[in-house]
């Protein structure tokens, strides 16, 4: 998951008070007291000692209704009067949490993203299709209908040669329709960047679709056995296929990330592990990918800084990155933080993936100073 979209945010200065609410809508008599969680949350950050302007910027979006139902997580950030992130996706959170911290507490928002990624669905038939563009925090961002041109669908049994032209006229309407609705995909796609594009509904458009696909599209082509334009399909059984798929591309990319880390580490030694080694790294820019466990009871601290930059692993060496005044953080946070300053990315690991004081890195570039 790259950190580039964080980068701008490590520039305003902190304390930065963070709040992951339960922003679920499953009951419409209570609508899940937004109001009542919030007021929780904002007392305990004016206990930590957030200031009133901070904290309004932030309550005008945490009181905003999202607009969505079902179960969610709301992630809300802000420092020096102002509101920077507000974000919303399925699921309910972990646990619900606030922090006022040199480092913005945005493990629960990366785990929430690390469960999705965006992607398009495709509905075919030989008409056409309905198009559907998905962000990573499950919002639907495009909803598009494509109706080809060509007007003879069916084909008939009427015998002779009436039926043969019949029939050659149909197939040429199916092709030249699946080409209209490629070109919107490869529309679509090229606006969204979806990482997948799931193909469901008329088995002979799909083939016809795959076949006039761009070559972009087509390496993003998912189908699914189920899903499409006809009366009475199941949108349940859909959203599952689609959410099986999902969880199936989330383990491949763990265990992507488990084999370039040994590849990195085997091959050309820009593999670093262990809490020391990656610290040091980070400060140093080196970090291409750091692979980290996912564990919301960790107790590892870092020392923090003013700036992302300024981490280290006691007092006197956040103190000898440039810190004035450090103070102690978690380490996940402080870590991801610090990455998004050099534009990382990461990675969420279970506990299948064994990793020394649960990071890892690989590396842009090793020297004779660097630690494995």
């Amino acid at each position: 998951m790259q950190l580039d979209w964080l980068r701008p945010l490590t520039r305003v200065e902190g304390p930065y008070a963070t709040a992951t609410l339960d922003a679920s809508r499953v009951d419409p008599a209570t609508s899940d007291r937004p109001e009542e969680i919030w007021a929780t949350g904002r007392r305990h950050l004016e206990q930590l000692g957030a200031t009133a302007e901070t904290l309004d910027a932030m309550e005008e979006s945490a009181l905003e209704p999202s607009g969505r139902g079902g179960e969610l997580t709301r992630v809300i950030c802000g420092a020096s009067g102002s509101l920077l992130l507000d974000l919303t996706f399925p699921g309910r959170p972990v646990r619900q949490k606030t922090s006022f911290s040199a480092a913005p507490h945005l493990m629960p928002l990366l785990r929430g993203l690390d469960a999705h990624e965006p992607y398009a669905v495709v509905r075919v038939d030989r008409t056409g299709a309905d198009l559907e563009m998905v962000g990573i925090t499950g919002t639907v961002l495009e909803d598009t209908d494509v109706s080809g041109d060509h007007d003879v669908i069916h084909k008939v049994s009427a015998g002779g040669m009436g039926e043969r032209r019949i029939q050659t006229r149909a197939e040429d309407s199916w092709k030249h329709n699946a080409g209209e609705v490629a070109q919107a995909v490869d529309s679509l796609v090229r606006r969204g960047k979806p990482a997948v594009v799931f193909l469901m509904g008329d088995e002979r458009a799909i083939s016809f679709l795959g076949d006039q696909a761009s070559p972009d599209v087509r390496e993003r082509l998912v189908p699914l056995g189920t899903g499409g334009r006809a009366k009475g399909v199941s949108r349940e059984a859909e959203a599952e296929a689609i959410a099986e798929e999902l969880v199936r591309r989330r383990a491949a990319r763990q265990q992507q990330l488990r084999d370039d880390f040994e590849a990195a580490r085997g091959a050309t030694g820009r593999g670093a592990e262990g809490l020391e080694a990656v610290v040091e790294a980070v400060r140093k820019a080196q970090v291409d990918t750091l692979l980290l466990r996912d564990d919301p009871t960790s107790e590892q601290t870092l020392h923090v800084g003013e700036a992302a930059s300024m981490i280290g692993l006691t007092e006197q060496d956040a103190r000898q990155a440039g810190a004035s005044a450090p103070t102690t953080d978690r380490a996940d946070a402080a870590l991801v933080w610090s990455l998004a300053a050099t534009g990382g990315s990461v990675g969420l690991v279970d506990d299948s993936v064994q990793l020394r004081d649960g990071v890892a890195a690989i590396l842009r570039w090793d020297d004779d100073s660097t630690r494995h």
